[in-house]
């Protein structure tokens, strides 16, 4: 696995991990409903469910006063009543919206100690912050551009939009719903009193 690292809530946690249990997507629920007489099920739904990450980790201690010191900062790092980014450093471009679930341990032992946090990822997927940008084109009359989720999860676009010109109407539509501004009515030569 090599030299594995993991930052939550943007401070890096002081800690050498040993393992971490992401899995490889989230738990799946799916609601069904019989097919009458008919043999199977008709699937009507399916939804990821929350997920919780396991990182095992070890740490070097040589005095007491040492793991005194790790309690409270790991104690300070890890405690939050709300969701905070976790990213691993084999997924930079990547972050869980994660809390602390049950109990941190720590194994207190000559030398070296080691312990396991547990991560409730509510939503049970991970969130790329790679910025795909997406140049429209004209298709019939309108300006039109076609995006590609390549996520196992819905992806909710993020529109910038750069005005070269004056426009008097912005509408966008998309799977999730849509949005307009200005007046459908009037050209985009003219100026709006």
């Amino acid at each position: 696995m090599g030299k594995l690292k993991a930052t939550y809530n943007g401070i890096e946690l002081p800690i050498s991990i040993t393992k971490v249990d992401r899995n490889i997507m989230p738990p799946m629920s799916h609601t069904t409903q019989s097919v009458g007489n008919g043999d199977g099920v008709f699937l009507l739904d399916s939804n990821f469910e929350n997920r919780v990450i396991e990182v095992e980790y070890v740490i070097n201690n040589y005095t007491a006063r040492n793991l005194s010191d790790f309690r409270d900062k790991m104690a300070l790092l890890v405690s939050s009543k709300e969701l905070q980014r976790l990213i691993f450093s084999d997924e930079p471009n990547r972050y869980y919206d994660a809390i602390i679930t049950g109990e941190p341990t720590l194994d207190e032992e000559y030398l070296e100690s080691n312990g396991k946090l547990s991560f409730l990822v509510p939503d049970g997927v991970s969130h790329s912050t790679d910025i795909a940008q997406i140049t429209a084109a004209m298709n019939n009359g309108i300006l039109t551009a076609h995006i590609n989720n390549e996520s196992t999860a819905a992806v909710y676009p993020v529109y910038r939009i750069k005005h070269t010109a004056e426009n008097g109407y912005l509408g966008i539509v998309h799977q999730g719903g849509a949005f307009e501004m200005g007046n459908r009515e009037e050209a985009d030569t003219e100026t709006y009193q």
